[in-house]
């Protein structure tokens, strides 16, 4: 979670640093922002949210770059194989260790 929430800050600063489109909609779209960048502590994938144009509503219509995009793809897939497969191994592991030990 804490790797999430690092990565989530510098994808949001760094955009926010090199994009004066951004800039200017996270100005105007602060809290939601924020907010967003706080859910993507559990999961960086949320981050694609802010773009995604959601019903129409104008919050969800940052300006995202595409290399940002790209950063929030290679943070989901960190994510991935840092988080859910050793969750995954660990509880492959528990279940045959529960199937040996009571046969």
């Amino acid at each position: 979670m804490s790797i999430n929430c690092i990565m989530s800050m510098i994808i949001i600063l760094r955009e926010i640093k090199q994009n004066k489109v951004f800039y200017e909609w996270f100005k105007n779209n602060t809290n939601i922002a924020s907010l967003f960048t706080i859910f993507a502590s559990t999961n960086i994938g949320v981050l694609n949210i802010l773009s995604s144009k959601v019903a129409g509503i104008m919050v969800f219509n940052a300006p995202i770059s595409k290399k940002t995009r790209s950063y929030i793809f290679l943070g989901s897939v960190l994510g991935f194989f840092i988080e859910d497969i050793p969750q995954f191994i660990i509880q492959v592991s528990d279940r045959f260790s529960r199937i040996f030990l009571f046969h």
